[in-house]
């Protein structure tokens, strides 16, 4: 069975590019695993450069537990990926 079969008139070319565009592109995602108990996750806008201040970034340590903290404080994509290791993590 097509969907042109199973849908009718709905499946027409216009449409089901119409519901390809509205399917939200996943976002770009970095990790960078700096040591055994250091690693950076990183998320921006699909496509962005890893030098633009477009990026969310946290660093998890492991050291002791679980210690999760976002630069500059936020979840806010405002820093770039390539600054990661020298940014501060509250």
């Amino acid at each position: 069975m097509t969907l042109r079969n199973a849908f009718g008139d709905l499946a027409t070319e216009a449409t089901l590019q119409s519901l390809a565009g509205a399917v939200a592109e996943k976002p770009a995602c970095r990790v960078d695993q700096a040591s055994a108990t250091l690693m950076y996750v990183g998320e921006a806008a699909p496509g962005s450069a890893e030098s633009a201040g477009v990026w969310a970034i946290s660093r998890v340590d492991l050291s002791s537990g679980v210690d999760l903290r976002w630069a500059g404080g936020t979840s806010a994509r405002s820093h770039a990926w390539t600054d990661r290791a020298s940014l501060t993590y509250t």
